[in-house]
């Protein structure tokens, strides 16, 4: 067997038995309503796409002129208006860095004066 024994109905009956205990008893049937609600859904959605398409080509042949292109009118008094001179990009400037921050130098004690130097 392909399945390794799975159509044995003995071992059918232990798998619905497993499962019988793992979800309980009230909630398969709450399971598989919401699974045929989901599948009435997806149904009932292929019917309005096909609907939709019959409509747009019910319409399409319908329509046997296609609308004529739109024009813009121009104003013949006006001056005509002349292209903006492309202008060249500013050169940068080299930007100076900024040295790192320095860190304060720790303050040096000042050499202590011996009183043997005062003696002298």
């Amino acid at each position: 067997m392909g399945l390794g024994g799975l159509g044995n109905p003995i071992v059918l009956l232990i798998l619905l038995l497993i499962i019988l205990l793992v979800f309980g008893r009230g909630r398969i049937p709450g399971l598989m309503g919401d699974m045929a609600k989901g599948i009435n859904a997806f149904r009932s959605g292929l019917r309005e796409g096909k609907e939709e398409e019959a409509e747009a080509a019910s319409t399409a042949t319908a329509a046997s002129e296609p609308e004529p292109a739109k024009t813009i009118e121009h104003d013949e008094t006006a001056e005509p208006v002349q292209p903006a001179a492309k202008k060249k990009p500013a050169a940068k400037k080299p930007v100076a860095k900024k040295p790192a921050a320095k860190k304060p130098a720790a303050k040096k004690a000042a050499p202590k004066k011996t009183t043997a130097s005062k003696a002298k």
